[in-house]
């Protein structure tokens, strides 16, 4: 029932607050490719299905943010719960609406919807195989591009002016 899909979203919430939230891991590199694309000059911002205050504290206790521009993630009122709508959200931050701007723009991502939310903008994805999707479902999603580890994911970036 919608009254037991709240209760169970809520203890979710409970323990991802203090508990869940700190069971991530960066990938290794990452945060060496995040350093050198900012140093090549680049925009670099997050867009993720997280709730935007767990992102937010994500990226600070991980080291994230001198790396980033912006953070932005669902609401946790629902109003923005879709994949889709998160990346409309960081797009119209950054006034990237046009066509044109939108062709400098590529949002990575590891699964389905990551690729189905990019494309439902006008924008690009990068499949990244090293996450949780696979490349037979990034594939199929139509990921424009698909890189397999952090070092191809390195190389493809830094050879795009």
């Amino acid at each position: 029932t919608r009254e037991e899909a709240e209760a169970g979203v809520e203890k979710y919430r409970e323990r991802y607050t203090d508990i869940g939230i700190w069971e991530n891991k960066v990938y290794p590199g990452i945060m060496e490719l995040l350093a050198d694309l900012q140093q090549d000059g680049r925009r670099l911002g997050m867009a993720t299905a997280k709730p935007e205050v767990f992102a937010l504290r994500i990226a600070k206790r991980f080291g994230f943010n001198p790396y980033l521009e912006d953070i932005t993630g669902c609401s946790l009122d629902g109003k923005t719960d879709k994949k889709a709508l998160v990346v409309a959200a960081a797009l119209e931050k950054w006034q990237l609406t046009t066509p044109e701007a939108k062709n400098t723009v590529a949002l990575i991502g590891d699964r389905r919807e990551d690729v189905l939310a990019a494309h439902a903008n006008g924008i690009a994805c990068i499949g990244a195989g090293f996450g949780f999707g696979s490349y037979e479902e990034l594939s199929e999603a139509g990921a424009d591009y698909y890189v397999s580890d952090v070092p191809a994911l390195a190389r493809f970036l830094l050879s795009k002016a």
